[in-house]
C-alpha cells in the first residue's frame, strides 16, 4: 500500500535538488565541512519546511551524528541517492558525486517541465471532448442543462484526477522505492516504456558502479551499492545473485550474462574495462552513450504520448457526432 508523504518531511523539487547538489559540490570542494554547509542552507533556503530540515541536519552533524543515517531520518532526499552518498563520504568523493547528481536532476527537471507543457494540449482537447459528448443531445433538447452537467462534470473530474494521479506517482517514483515499484509494476508492462524503464535503471546502476569502483570499494560492495541505487527491483535482485557466482570463481562478465536483465552493451563495456585495466572509464563511456539514448527516448515519449491522446480524443468526438446524426437522420 502506498503511504502518503508527511508534510514535515517534504521532498525537494528536481530543480532545487540540482541547485542543492551543485552547491554542496562547490562548497565541499572548497573544504567547507558538511555541518557548516547545511547550516548555511538553513539560513538561505526559501522553503520554511526545508529550512527546518537543514537546521536539524546541521545540528545533528555538529554533534557527531552520522550524515547518511540523519538524511534517512528526515526523509529529505530521494532514497536512491543515499547509498551513493554513503559511499562517496567514505571515500572522500562528495564533490565529484554531488556534481554528477546536480547534472542528473537538472536533466530530470527539464524533462518533467517539457512533459507538463506537452500534455496541456491533449488534456485540454480531452476535456473539450468530454463536454462535446452529450452536447449534441443538449442542443436537441433531449436532456436538460442540469442533466448535461451531471453527466459531464463527473467525467471531467475523472479525467483530471487520472492525469494528475499518473503524473504525481511518476514524479514520486523518482524519490521513493515504494512509489517506483508501484509505477513500474503498473506501466512497466508497456513494451516501449519497459525498455525505457530498464535503461534508466541501468544508467543509475552504471553511475553507482563506476563511482564505487573508482573510489576503491571492493567488487562485492560495489555491486551491492549499484543494485541498491538502480531503483529497479529486478536489477537489485539480479545483482544479489551475482555475488555468489563471482565468489565461486565465475568472472564478472560471465556472471552478468547469466542475468538477462543486463544489456549486452553493458556486459561488453565491463569486459573491455576488465581487459584494459580501466573499468571505471569503460563504464563511464557506456553510461554516457546510454544517457544520450535515454534523452532521445524521453524526447520521443514526450512527443508521442500527446499525439496518441489527441488521436483517441478525435476518434471519440467523431464517434459522438456520427452516433448523434445517425440517430437523427431518417435513414
Amino acid at each position: 500500500m502506498i503511504s502518503f508523504p508527511d508534510a514535515r518531511t517534504k521532498k525537494i523539487s528536481f530543480k532545487r535538488l540540482s541547485a542543492f547538489y551543485g552547491n554542496i559540490s562547490m562548497m565541499a570542494n572548497a573544504g567547507i565541512a558538511l555541518d557548516a554547509i547545511f547550516l548555511n542552507f538553513s539560513r538561505t533556503e526559501p522553503d520554511s519546511i526545508h529550512r527546518q530540515q537543514f537546521q536539524i541536519l546541521a545540528n545533528k552533524l555538529k554533534h557527531g551524528q552520522d550524515f547518511v543515517a540523519t538524511l534517512q531520518q528526515i526523509n529529505l532526499l530521494p532514497e536512491f541517492d543515499i547509498p551513493l552518498l554513503k559511499a562517496s563520504i567514505a571515500m572522500g568523493r562528495i564533490p565529484q558525486l554531488t556534481k554528477k547528481l546536480s547534472k542528473q536532476y537538472e536533466d530530470l527537471h527539464r524533462s518533467f517541465s517539457e512533459i507538463k507543457s506537452q500534455m496541456f494540449n491533449p488534456v485540454f482537447t480531452l476535456t473539450l471532448a468530454v463536454f462535446i459528448g452529450d452536447f449534441a443531445e443538449l442542443i436537441a433538447d433531449k436532456i436538460t442543462t442540469m442533466q448535461y452537467l451531471f453527466r459531464t462534470l463527473p467525467s471531467l473530474f475523472f479525467v483530471f484526477a487520472a492525469v494528475g494521479f499518473f503524473y504525481w506517482v511518476w514524479q514520486q517514483s523518482q524519490y521513493s522505492r515504494v512509489y517506483r515499484k508501484y509505477f513500474y509494476s503498473t506501466f512497466g508492462v508497456i513494451p516501449g516504456l519497459k525498455n525505457y524503464i530498464l535503461s534508466l535503471a541501468i544508467q543509475r546502476f552504471s553511475l553507482a558502479f563506476e563511482l564505487a569502483i573508482e573510489t576503491g570499494l571492493d567488487l562485492y560492495k560495489s555491486l551491492d551499492l549499484a543494485g541498491e541505487s538502480s531503483g529497479y527491483e529486478k536489477v537489485r535482485i539480479a545483482t544479489k545473485r551475482l555475488v555468489p557466482m563471482i565468489q565461486e570463481g565465475v568472472s564478472l562478465d560471465s556472471a552478468l550474462k547469466v542475468e538477462t536483465v543486463f544489456p549486452k552493451e553493458f556486459i561488453i563495456a565491463i569486459d573491455l574495462g576488465i581487459n584494459s585495466g580501466n573499468l571505471p572509464e569503460s563504464i563511464m563511456h557506456y553510461r554516457v552513450r546510454l544517457e544520450i539514448e535515454i534523452e532521445k527516448t524521453r524526447g520521443l515519449i514526450v512527443r508521442i504520448i500527446p499525439r496518441i491522446i489527441q488521436v483517441a480524443v478525435a476518434m471519440y468526438v467523431i464517434s459522438m457526432i456520427v452516433g448523434f446524426w445517425g440517430r437523427e437522420l431518417p435513414f
